[in-house]
């Protein structure tokens, strides 16, 4: 296949077409170079697959630029495929804009995205690799070097226009073949001839529509996102919707990231410097102020929550506190919760592991120390949810007029101090947790007890409220 704008490489200097590359991994912009054998390392050779090829020019310059190495196979393979976060390191790196260094917990391609970013450049986040496109590239090129949103097709012109390519059959939007994988070899002689067109790329932020993010992170953008900003999650689980929730808890900041294929179509966090929106979390709920686009709201006893933007927004309030706003939980308005008889085994360890992580979110948020999981709490709370259901009573004393104490004494506790918290009929445990924290009949003191240690949860489902909480709190002796 005639690929035009591989073809047109006499515009590079000579001296770039003498090879000479010591052996490493892959693309430096990956972060992923290994150190070669010394023995290869002290030599200088030439790799095994480009003598001939149509980019090789390309290549030597890439090299020289210390944009990209060979592989430990002494080959470059110039077909293989380049991933988005790969394409931006190397174009950023290309202009010495952002240098390589590591974030604390983050991706290495972290610094690159967030550069990026912060002038609105199209990014998906999505690094599976054959996931970026050649009009990917384009548009990131020509959304970078004009400071101006660009769609596809636009982008594919502009580079035609300008230039930058020929085309792969054609000189023609179609024959540029937008949705083709971009190779390492194409990706090349891109960045060459975006060099070549420009000595450096627009400052000018892209005006962005985002109305709301968590820790720079907004419904709609790509799945991968989280994982490139703050690292891998400590906890996946299961949701009463679609999507898993990704689970953040470090540093002082607590943030949840709901999951469903290839994007995050809900946020959830409690922590006020995380989250940026009109909800301010910590002021009064008489301190929010609607724009005019909002839709419908309603009030309920611990949450408000309204629609924008085809996004629901529910904020949980303290009501012993000045209606405070504390957490905020925000969805894609096109998403419905599943039917509680169709949630099974994987839903209900995870709304048991959700509301202990909450509890002690709410703990940390307010100065106290965290809760220690244990098991033999998480039995008796198990064991009493699933009692509850079966025999269809909602009471901290069973039918058989055995307490929270007498159950927690026969599974083998013994303990100083100890709590029970029940619940029952909210549809996860974001509701749940909210509901008992705003109780004035215990509940809320058993959460925020500074003297008890250890606490366990259990979730049973069935029974005519659908869904049963317990809590049981204790101190060891």
């Amino acid at each position: 296949m005639l690929k035009r704008d591989d073809k047109s490489n006499n515009m590079l200097p000579p001296h770039y077409r003498k090879l000479h590359v010591a052996l490493a991994a892959c693309l430096l912009a990956t972060g992923l170079a290994f150190t070669p054998p010394s023995a290869v390392a002290e030599g200088k050779i030439s790799l095994m697959d480009t003598s001939g090829h149509w980019a090789l020019p390309y290549i030597e310059w890439a090299i020289d630029q210390g944009l990209a190495k060979g592989y430990d196979d002494g080959t470059f393979k110039p077909q293989n495929l380049v991933t988005e976060s790969e394409f931006l390191a190397m174009l950023l790196r290309s202009y010495q804009l952002v240098s390589s260094r590591d974030e604390a917990g983050a991706s290495w391609s972290a610094a690159y995205y967030r550069y990026g970013q912060d002038l609105g450049w199209p990014l998906s986040y999505n690094n599976k690799r054959g996931g970026f496109k050649r009009g990917d590239a384009a548009r990131l090129l020509a959304s970078a070097l004009n400071g101006k949103a660009f769609s596809e097709s636009e982008a594919v012109q502009w580079l035609l226009d300008e230039s930058i390519s020929q085309g792969r059959t054609a000189p023609t939007v179609n024959g540029f073949e937008p949705r083709g994988n971009l190779t390492r070899a194409e990706a090349l002689t891109f960045l060459y001839k975006v060099k070549e067109h420009s000595s450096s790329l627009s400052r000018k932020a892209i005006p962005q529509t985002r109305d709301s993010e968590l820790l720079g992170i907004s419904i709609g953008d790509g799945a991968g996102k989280p994982a490139v900003l703050l690292g891998q999650p400590q906890r996946v689980l299961e949701s009463d919707y679609s999507f898993s929730w990704h689970v953040y808890n470090a540093d002082g900041r607590f943030a949840m990231f709901g999951i469903l294929d290839d994007t995050v179509a809900a946020l959830f966090t409690n922590t006020p410097d995380a989250w940026g929106d009109i909800v301010k979390l910590g002021q009064s709920l008489d301190d929010l102020k609607l724009p005019s686009n909002a839709g419908k709201s309603r009030r309920e006893d611990t949450y408000y929550e309204f629609q924008r933007n085809n996004r629901v927004t529910t904020v949980f309030l303290d009501t012993q506190d000045r209606d405070k706003m504390i957490g905020v939980f925000q969805i894609d308005a096109s998403l419905d919760p599943k039917n509680a008889k169709a949630l099974g085994v994987k839903e209900q360890s995870a709304m048991e592991t959700l509301l202990f992580e909450l509890t002690n979110a709410e703990r940390a948020s307010r100065g106290l120390p965290v809760l220690e999981w244990d098991k033999l709490a998480a039995a008796a709370s198990r064991a009493h949810s699933s009692d509850m259901a079966d025999r269809q009573y909602f009471s901290h004393t069973n039918p058989d007029g055995a307490s929270p104490f007498d159950r927690i004494k026969a599974i083998g506790i013994t303990y100083g101090s100890a709590a029970e918290n029940i619940a029952a009929g909210y549809g996860n445990s974001l509701f749940a947790h909210y509901s008992l924290l705003n109780s004035k009949s215990g509940h809320r003191d058993s959460i925020l007890d500074k003297k008890l240690k250890k606490l366990g949860t259990g979730v049973s489902f069935g029974g005519p409220y659908q869904i049963y909480y317990t809590q049981v709190f204790y101190t060891p002796l």
